[in-house]
């Protein structure tokens, strides 16, 4: 390609950058899933102020597990800890915990 007709190319590409590059990251994310009922579950328990091990006794599932369920709610939720997972699940509409707890719930 001539560089004054590469130079048009790229000028051309770059003109809608914002809009391209926004509809790419979209694209390129995956769709925001569903929390589980077990995930539901530990963010009550997240809600409730109890530490892993708590919520591990409290779902009789390993502590490891919780761990493993924290880190997928805090994916899905797009946070990087428990303070904001609590936030977050505040603003989402879930479902009463299955195993004792309270639920969240919206605008409290």
């Amino acid at each position: 390609m001539v560089p004054s007709a590469w130079r048009l190319y790229v000028e051309r590409w770059t003109a809608g950058t914002t809009g391209r590059s926004k509809l790419i990251a979209r694209m390129r994310r995956p769709a925001q899933a569903a929390l589980t009922p077990r995930e539901l579950d530990v963010l009550n328990a997240v809600a409730d102020g109890l530490t892993n091990a708590e919520i591990g006794s409290r779902l009789v599932i390993a502590e490891a597990t919780v761990k493993t369920c924290l880190l997928r709610l805090f994916a899905k939720l797009e946070v990087n800890d428990r303070t904001h997972a609590r936030g977050e699940g505040h603003g989402a509409r879930t479902a009463p915990s299955s195993v004792g707890g309270s639920a969240l719930r919206s605008g409290t």
